[in-house]
This record gives C-alpha cells, structure tokens and sequence, in this order.
C-alpha cells in the first residue's frame, strides 16, 4: 500500500481549510435552484419531491461532477446506502437502513434493476457510462418489485437515443495504473427519425495499487480490475402512440484477487486493559487495523515446488487468482398509450452469465489446508454459468383524476451452475445446480382526496420455487416454495407547492433456501425472513434556494436469518456438526437520514448528507457467542455486523466565467465519512472509521471538459470490512480444530481500501 500516514487531525485540518478556501471565494451570489429529477421509481413518472417515500436520484451530469464510475461510488453520496465489495465484484452485497446479509449464501436483500429489468450479479461492473439517472428506493419496495427488494432498490435508467447524430468520448487516466476510455453515438438512423440508435463500448483498468512481498506473485495484481463492454440501444417509435426499445449489452470482467489480508495473531491478553474483558475464550478482540503491507501469493506456472511450513513440497499445477466472468443481456420494452391516457407495457430481460473464479483461500503467501481435504495448498477454483429471464407486463390509468391504478404480473426462473476443483485436482467435479422461479401479481391504487391530501395502497402477491440438486452424497434432488402478500400504504400532505409531508408502513420478505446436504429435515431448509417497516418523512423548498429532504424509519425484522452450530444424531455413529442457517434471529432498526443542498448562488452550493442507522438484535443466539462470552450465546443487544451506525458527506462546488470567454472554470471537493463496522454478530473486532477527501478541479465550454482530481488525497487506510480466520501457520505446525488452536491466535482477514490516487480526465461532447 501507499505509505503516506496521515493523523486524523491532520485530515481534518486539510478538509476545513480546502471547504473553507471554496467557502470565501466570492462573497455576492445570485440565486439557482436544484435541477428536479423525474424518476420512476414508483412505476410513475413524479419528481423526487413528489414521491412520497425516500429517493436519492443522480442524473448524468451529477454522476460526471462527481466523477462516479460505479454502485460503490453511489453509494458514497447516498444516505442509507452502503456497500464495499469485499470479495472483489464477485460477491457485492449492498446494504441499505441497516439491512444487511449477514450470511453470505442467503439471498441478497437490495437488487438492482436496469430499465426496470432485474440485474442478479455483477452490479458493480453494471456500466453506467450510457444512464440518462440512477434511483436509489430506500425501505421495503418487495409490493411493486419483488423478490430481494426488502432492503430497498436501485434503479438504472438508459438514456434514449437523441433525435440528431451525437455522442460522447471519455478519456481518464490515474496512478495506480487506472484507465478508462469509454464512448457512444446515436441519432436516426431513417429519414423520419421513427428509429433511432446507440452504439457505445468502454475499456477500463485500475492496477490494484498494493506493493505484493509474496514470493509467488505470478498471477494478477491485487485489487486490480479490467472491463471490457460494449452496448447498444435500438429505438423504434412510428407513432406518439406506440414505442419500442431493444437493448444489448456484453461485458467482460477480468480481475486480480480481491485485497483481502490474512492478519496473524497475536491474541488480547484478558487483564483489566483488554477491549472484552468478558471474552472467555482466547481472541482477537478491538479495532482492525490495515496492514503495513500485502503478501498474498496470486499464482504460479505449472510445475512449481509450493514452499511450506511443514511436510514435502508439492508440484503443482498452473495457478492464477482472479475473477474471469462474462455477461451478455439483452432487454426489450415495448409501451403503448391509449389516446385517454391509459398505458400499456412489457419488460423483457434475459442474462446469460460465464464465471471463472479463482481465490487464495490462505489470504496470504500460505498455501495450506491440511484440515480441509488433507492436501497442501488450500485454493479454490469455482467455474460456473447462469441464465436468467424476466418478464412483466402493466397497465395503468391516466395519473391526473381522482383515482389512479396501475396493475401487473412478473414471470422469472434463473438456473445457475456451478463446479469446482482441488488445487492438486486436474479435472473439474459438478457442485451443484439451482434453479428459481417466482409468479407474481402487483397493483397499487392512488386516491387523492384533495389537491393536497393522497392515499396510496400497493401490494404484491408472490410465489417462489427454489429447486436444488447436488452431486454430494450420491446426489439429491431438493425443493422448497415461499409465498405471501407484500403491502405497503402511504399518505402524503402537501402542505405547500415547495412542501411534502408524508408517512409510509410496509411488508418486505427475503425467500428462504436450503442449508447443508447433510441437514435433517425440518433443519435441512430455512423460512423467509421478514420486515415490517415504517417512515415518515418531508421534503421542503420552502427557505429560499434551500432543498431539505428528512426521513425517520423504524424496522422490525423477524425470522432473522442467522447462522448456528447443530449437532444431529448426537451419541450415535452417525453424529455429524454442521453449519447451518436458521431463522433464529429478530433485530430492531431505527434510524434517521438527511439530505439538503444550499445554493448560495449560480455559481455556489453546498450539499450534506447524514445517516444514522441504529441496529440493536433483540432475538437470537449462537453457539460461537457461547464460545467468547460463555453462558446460552444470547445475541440479544448486539449490532448487526456489516453496518455503519453513523454515515456523512459534505460536497462544496463554486464554478464560474473563465476571464471574458464563454468557458467556465469550477472546483469541487467532497468529504466522505463513515462509522466502524462490527465483521460478526459477535461485535468483538471493528473496523475504524473512515474519512475520505476527494478534490476535482476542471475548465469547460459547450462540448468538452478537461479535470485533475484527487481521491482519497490524505491515504485513508482503514479497512472496509474484516472476518475472523483460521491460524494456518498453527495447522502447518500439527494443530487441529479440536483445540481450539484453529482460531487461537486471533487471526482474521481485512479487506483493505484504495489509497491515494492523482488524475485527469477529459470529456468530449458533439
């Protein structure tokens, strides 16, 4: 990593003085007012202060001012949404008001749909170089999308091919070996402009930025990602009555391992010091700090001698860490608007994914899992594929009467696959095969009482088959069914033109799914987990040149998905351990978010964000708990791991005529701050927390855009994430799980953040 190490004061100290130098730039200011965003996020068209529930909304030029590339950087200047990919851009799991996946193999609660069409994997490589917006929903939306959407959702909208030739070209590049050159035109492509087009493609590469000691760096860099894509759009609208789109999208992804540093030892002494005195059982216990630097063996050339800390060397064969992964989608959406007013649509999506994922399980230069197969050099290699296929159709009335409605059905089935080999294995083995399909029907109904007062009621009812076959264990065949009702009601006071008032209460679930093979019934599956979730909340112009948007919540999870140790047959020959997922867990959310942006004149303004998320499980145990604190493992007042409890931004922007000429120049700097997160339910090691400073200064005219920036310009180095991990060295010197020594040294894994990085970038409109 970056060796740059500066104090915290000192962070501050550099973010005042460059927020207070934009602060007295000018002292006489004019008057603007924020741009307003129409989103759909309702399956309507409404602005963002119209809609009565929580919306962030980015346009095209917003993105670019802030130079976001991607969901993580979204997610960054959205209160309520946080997300680190901490196994790379294979394995993303965003998370929004304190809902987070607590285990990985369950289904994810935030989804990401583009043009309407649900997106499964891949969502941090999801391109948006071609978004006309990006909605973040925040809360339960399971009544109008479904499956996976209890946590919120987050929209990509597609621009429309434009109606004269054009397009745009980006050129970027930074240190840590970052490029980015990325593009499109469109226009007509006929005399009378009923059909229209958009070709683009992009190639982006970041170098990853960590200095590797490992002796055996033969693979990718760590942290490193490159994309390939293309994309198009065809536009058909022969009359203002009917349109139809067709969209295309290939995306290849080739990552290096994801920075994820095995940290050893050595454990917390239990003395009056200790930061868990209580802990029983010897740990690592308190903050995580990042590494002072990265030793991770990425890979090898077939033949090589894998050194160890004890037994023979081996020969293997080659090795190289990284994601592979290749997606293709295509999408169609076809509308048709009655003269009344009355509209008609169909969404169609389907997905066909390729994956090639290869992971040093050591998270380090050691190879080794002598207790996990009993051969040296412990590494995974997973290959799979997957298709998926959506499908809605709506209808819905006129939005301008007393009454409005809109109703709908969904069809969707995904089947993936997956195989894996042994690093010492020449020929891959199928693991498994999983199939989905979910039927639904949704509607909502909108009254509106009075020009001011409305009503809306929504609801969705589901059905979701989940069909598992395996090839463990001679094989099996398995398969479960959720259904249920999904509403959500609201009421909205428009108290005046530049005032909203509003109160929500709804129901989100997330489907269940199968545990170990090995399981018995009825332990051999897991039900829904369950929110119950209510806001208010208001949105307000009413001080002049001032947006105010603040939202309270409160969420009731039950039937909390978590994990726990199960003993079966116990006594018995055929007694067996194993993990597994039950729905024992119950946890209370409430929290507070606030966004709001002050124009100080045309040519300043200041935006600030703030997130408190206050997560408190009031159900649940776990035998691990029960191994530290002693006593039944009560869960009961611990944090949700994998959350910030406090969330902050604060973006300044003063642009003005560059000397007589019609370009102008601007400045720009945004500070980014975020809490700890606690890595387990059992909150005894945290990450710090985090303050970020990135900086844009650029000139402009009509048509280009030329900028130096700085991200992370003071090297924040706390980790985003950590795990607790086994002590390998302790197994390469003959210890075995059964003294506890798998765990003794307090070893666990950090995944570490970018560091500093300088910059250009160019933008050319014509």
């Amino acid at each position: 990593m970056s060796q740059i190490s500066i104090s915290l004061k000192s962070k501050l100290l550099i973010t005042g003085a460059i927020i207070g130098g934009l602060t007295l730039s000018d002292a006489a200011f004019a008057q603007q007012a924020p741009d307003e965003i129409i989103v759909t996020g309702r399956k309507k068209a409404e602005t963002v202060m119209q809609a009565p529930i929580a919306i962030t909304a980015f346009s095209a030029e917003n993105l670019e001012s802030a130079g976001i590339q991607d969901l993580r950087q979204v997610a960054d200047f959205t209160p309520g949404l946080q997300l680190s990919s901490d196994l790379g851009r294979n394995s993303e799991r965003p998370v929004i008001r304190g809902v987070a996946n607590a285990r990985a193999e369950t289904p994810q609660p935030v989804s990401v749909f583009v043009d309407g069409i649900y997106i499964r994997r891949g969502i941090t490589s999801t391109l948006i170089d071609n978004v006309e917006r990006i909605e973040v929903l925040k809360g339960p939306q399971s009544a109008l999308y479904g499956r996976s959407t209890y946590g919120g959702v987050v929209n990509y909208i597609t621009r429309t091919p434009g109606e004269e030739i054009g397009g745009k070209l980006v050129l970027e590049a930074a240190t840590h070996d970052e490029y980015r050159i990325s593009g499109f035109v469109d226009g007509p492509l006929n005399e009378s402009g009923t059909i229209r087009g958009t070709l683009g493609g992009k190639y982006s590469e970041y170098g990853g930025g960590f200095d590797n000691t490992a002796l055996l760096q033969d693979g990718r860099d760590v942290g490193s990602e490159q994309t390939t894509a293309v994309y198009g759009k065809l536009y058909f609208e022969p009359t203002d009555n009917f349109s139809a789109q067709l969209s295309m999208n290939y995306s290849e992804d080739r990552d290096g391992i994801f920075a994820g540093q095995l940290i050893e030892g050595p454990y917390n002494s239990l003395d009056a010091d200790s930061p868990c005195p209580n802990v029983t059982r010897i740990a690592f216990c308190g903050t995580i700090q990042a590494p002072d630097e990265i030793n991770i063996t990425t890979g090898y050339p077939e033949g090589t001698l894998i050194p160890t800390d004890a037994g023979p060397q081996q020969t293997f064969g080659e090795y190289d860490t990284g994601l592979d992964r290749d997606i293709f989608r295509l999408g169609a959406n076809l509308k048709y608007e009655t003269d009344s007013g009355y509209t008609i649509e169909s969404l169609t999506g389907y997905t066909d994914e390729k994956l090639d994922f290869r992971v040093n399980e050591g998270y380090s230069d050691v190879l080794l899992s002598a207790p996990f197969g009993g051969v040296l050099g412990w590494a995974s290699f997973d290959k799979g594929g997957r298709e998926d296929f959506y499908q809605e159709v709506r209808v819905s009335s006129p939005t301008d009467g007393m009454f409005e409605w809109l109703v709908g059905g969904i069809y969707y089935e995904n089947e993936q696959y997956n195989e894996d080999r042994d690093i010492n294995q020449a020929e891959f083995t199928p693991d498994s095969t999983e199939k989905e399909a979910e039927k639904a029907v949704f509607a909502r109904l909108g009254v509106n009482l009075s020009e001011q007062l409305s009503l809306g009621f929504e609801g969705r009812y589901y059905e979701e088959e989940v069909e598992q076959i395996s090839s463990f264990f001679g094989g099996t065949d398995r398969k479960a069914t959720f259904d249920g009702f999904s509403p959500r009601v609201t009421i909205d006071y428009q108290v005046t033109p530049d005032t909203l008032i509003y109160a929500l209460a709804a129901r989100g679930n997330k489907r269940g799914g199968f545990n170990d093979l090995r399981a018995p019934e009825p332990f051999d599956t897991f039900r829904e987990e369950i929110v119950k979730s209510y806001e208010v909340g208001f949105k307000t112009r009413l001080v002049e040149n001032l947006r105010l948007e603040v939202a309270g919540y409160f969420n009731d999870l039950t039937d909390q998905q978590l994990s726990r140790l199960a003993i079966f047959d116990e006594g018995t020959p055929d007694q067996i351990q194993v993990t597994i997922v039950d729905n024992i867990g119950a946890t209370e959310i409430w929290g507070v978010e606030v966004d709001a942006r002050y124009d100080f004149s045309d040519n300043f303004y200041v935006r600030g964000t703030y997130a408190l998320a206050d997560t408190k499980i009031t159900e649940g145990e776990d035998d691990t708990q029960a191994g530290f604190f002693g006593g039944d493992g009560s869960l009961v007042g611990f944090k949700v791991p994998r959350v910030a409890e406090n969330t902050a931004t604060l973006t300044m922007e003063y642009s003005d005529a560059f000397g007589n000429s019609e370009k102008t120049w601007y400045v720009r700097a945004d500070g980014i701050y975020s809490d700890g997160r606690y890595m387990s339910v059992q909150n005894i090691v945290k990450t710090p927390s985090a303050t970020t400073l990135n900086v844009r200064a650029g000139i402009k005219s009509d048509n280009w855009d030329f900028s130096l920036y700085g991200k992370n310009i003071t090297d924040e180095d706390a980790p985003t994430n950590a795990f607790r991990y086994v002590g390998l060295r302790d197994f390469a010197n003959g210890a075995t799980s059964a003294n506890q020594n798998f765990f003794r040294r307090g070893n666990n894994v950090a995944f570490l953040r970018r560091g500093a990085q300088v910059g250009a970038r160019f933008i050319y409109d014509f």
